[in-house]
């Protein structure tokens, strides 16, 4: 094999590499769901791969709109790769911005092409411009740091992958001869930058696909542990992050409220099961807005709920209950005018230090049975007083 074929083949490691990467990054979109960051991001690797295509293979007649088209193209896919990045977090750099960027770098390439040929400036100038796009990304996306395990690899990948463009340019343009069609071709500059840039960049692209996978599974994880009628937790996605929620906080106050609709039945055979969907969704609702942010909310089954506050006392789980009677007695939920205010009977019960979660359950659920039998809408808290809707009838008894 002659000194030709030899630097050939390593000239086409960068493109070969980017046409299998863009082959990956499709089949990671297929995989995952369809994500459009992932579409995005392979759009991104694909136009990369094109731009280093056409500096080994000039499609254009003048060798200078090749340089000129080769480089907005790999602007174009960085920019591209960088609003994908950012959109997986809801954020983005906008299409003006894009565009302007776009438009500059077409500019300056030309610029030190054909007004004043400069070969070590378009370097610079394409390599720094894409480092400081990912790493103005990596500054935006500064909280992935605190994230799970793939947004932590995504983020520092992306880190070195920006920071890896301005010293290889420098070291690969060393050496570099001035301006000619051969340029592109030294294989001081090409081999080194393409090489460092394809470990680098194949690095982070791989980075990237792994946090859309693990997306994945977080969103099978949540579909499968979420109630799809009211849109909270359903009784294993509550009993599993219960459990672990006591587990790692051992000495924090925590205060299980079990919450069962009165008379759902009779909701179904009056006004049938939409209706019943209906008020369902609704309850659903009023205890996401009553309930606070240190909470858990699942759906156990049927008519019946459970609220798990966490980091306060029996006293502030009885503030709730306050609100939830409250907020029930003050509107209907889409039951048909007419109809019997909704109520709910509740048990409460205070965590006890070492308790595991059904052994907490079974008390609260003690006291919802202990509410229901002694008249319904009313709480029962394990072994205080029981408090009563805002109006209803009954005596209030004690645990």
């Amino acid at each position: 094999m002659n000194d030709a074929v030899a630097d050939l083949l390593l000239q086409m490691i960068g493109p070969a590499a980017g046409a299998l990467i863009v082959v990956v990054c499709f089949g990671a979109w297929l995989l995952t769901g369809r994500r459009p960051y992932m579409l995005a991001f392979a759009c991104a690797t694909a136009l990369a791969a094109f731009a280093a295509f056409l500096q080994i293979f000039p499609l254009l007649p003048v060798f200078g709109l090749n340089v000129v088209l080769s480089n907005a193209l790999y602007t174009t896919g960085a920019l591209a790769a960088a609003e994908a990045v950012l959109a997986r977090s809801g954020k983005r750099i906008g299409f003006g911005w894009d565009g302007a960027i776009i438009v500059l770098m077409i500019v300056a390439i030309g610029y030190f092409f054909f007004v004043e040929p400069n070969f070590h400036a378009r370097v610079y100038i394409q390599n720094f411009s894409s480092g400081a796009i990912f790493l103005y990304v990596a500054v935006r996306l500064r909280h992935l740091a605190g994230g799970h395990v793939g947004d932590r690899i995504m983020l520092g990948a992306m880190v070195l992958f920006a920071v890896g463009f301005f010293p290889l340019s420098i070291f690969s343009t060393m050496h570099a001869s001035p301006l000619t069609e051969n340029a592109f071709a030294d294989p001081t500059y090409w081999q080194a930058l393409q090489l460092s840039n394809t470990i680098l960049g194949g690095t982070f692209i791989i980075s990237v696909i792994v946090a859309a996978l693990v997306d994945f599974i977080d969103d099978l994880q949540r579909e499968r542990d979420t109630d799809r009628l009211t849109g909270v937790l359903n009784r294993r996605g509550f009993e599993e992050r219960a459990e672990v929620l006591l587990g790692k906080t051992p000495v924090a106050a925590h205060t299980l409220v079990v919450c069962d609709i009165d008379h759902f039945k009779r909701v179904n055979d009056t006004y049938g099961h939409s209706a019943g969907d209906r008020l369902l969704r609704a309850f659903g609702d009023v205890l996401k807005r009553n309930a606070g942010e240190a909470v858990l909310i699942g759906r156990l089954g049927g008519e019946e709920f459970a609220v798990l506050l966490s980091g306060g006392s029996v006293s502030d789980a009885r503030e709730f209950v306050g609100r939830l009677q409250a907020d029930l007695a003050a509107g209907n939920y889409w039951l048909p005018p007419g109809a019997a205010p909704v109520s709910v009977s509740l048990g409460v019960a205070g965590w006890l230090e070492g308790e595991r979660y059904e052994t907490m359950f079974d008390r609260a659920d003690a006291a919802l049975y202990r509410a229901k039998t002694e008249g319904r809408d009313r709480a029962v808290f394990v072994g205080e007083i029981p408090a009563r809707r805002p109006g209803a009838q009954g005596a209030v008894l004690s645990t």
